[in-house]
């Protein structure tokens, strides 16, 4: 590869936040060739298919979440990883937890690991906050909700971590007793919620 087609592909890339799909570098005239050399170099890296990321950039702190949204931006980010994005645990989860609608069976390889779940179409698009980053909005469920899943998922999250995200909710500038009373009611663990409050 010339310099200057290197210089150029390498410019595309943080003229985009450092990410691109393969269909905006072919658009760009950029060859699969040259996608692979890029990729042996370790200048690029992938993934998933049809996303590359730069390397040697400082990655952003919720990077995970991002490529995920890049992925699929219907997903919503939710349980462990949500209570992360709303200062209920300080440590972010090695698994990052999204949800897809029930009827999305789209795959979502990507080289790290993940906790996917399934939401039904009635609570979907309901309950989302945004977390807007330059390079993709991230949906993620309100903090009322986000309590409702880790409680109902505390089997696999830990006892002690899902009372340490209640202990922080209870103080939680934007918490609301009603509507996580009125969720965990529509998702049949009322019943779990008030063992813990």
């Amino acid at each position: 590869m010339l310099l200057s087609t290197y210089e150029n592909v390498i410019n595309l890339f943080m003229k985009n936040n450092n990410y691109m799909s393969f269909e905006m570098l072919r658009e760009a005239g950029v060859t699969i060739a040259q996608i692979n050399e890029l990729l042996d170099r370790k200048d690029i890296y992938k993934i998933s298919r049809g996303w590359y990321g730069l390397f040697n950039v400082k990655k952003p702190d919720n990077y995970k979440m991002i490529e995920l949204t890049l992925l699929n931006p219907k997903i919503i980010i939710c349980n462990q990883s949500a209570a992360f994005c709303h200062g209920l645990i300080d440590e972010e989860p090695e698994e990052v937890s999204f949800a897809t609608r029930r009827t999305d069976r789209s795959k979502m390889s990507i080289y790290f690991p993940v906790n996917r779940h399934y939401f039904s179409d009635a609570s979907f698009d309901s309950n989302i906050d945004i977390l807007k980053t330059d390079v993709a909005d991230i949906r993620i469920t309100s903090v009322d909700k986000t309590v409702c899943d880790c409680i109902r998922f505390d089997y696999q999250i830990g006892r002690d971590i899902t009372e340490a995200i209640v202990e922080r909710y209870l103080i939680h500038q934007d918490k609301n007793i009603p509507r996580l009373k009125y969720y965990a009611m529509q998702m049949k663990i009322s019943k779990y919620i008030n063992e813990y409050l």
